[in-house]
């Protein structure tokens, strides 16, 4: 998971934000409008974070590959978390 998500864990104050948003995008399958009335932020804010999500992450969520793999490495960090 270190390998997929790594610059966006490494980016101290904004991981945090960054993987919740990533998390809700996952859970409203990708419905930008769902993520951005889950997470009480402007529509266009969340365009804007996903955006910096990407770039920071160097990844295209577009990709469906990519998107799974971002899944899974979410996905595997928290059940990382939650054994420790």
């Amino acid at each position: 998971h270190r390998e997929t998500l790594g610059d966006l864990l490494d980016s101290s104050n904004v991981s945090d934000e960054f993987i919740l948003t990533l998390e809700t995008f996952f859970e409203e399958h990708g419905n930008l409008s769902q993520t951005a009335n889950r997470l009480h932020v402007h529509r266009n804010t969340l365009l804007y974070r996903m955006e910096r999500i990407e770039q920071i992450g160097g990844f295209d969520l577009n990709n469906p590959e990519t998107r799974l793999a971002v899944h899974l490495a979410l996905k595997i960090r928290r059940l990382l978390a939650s054994s420790k």
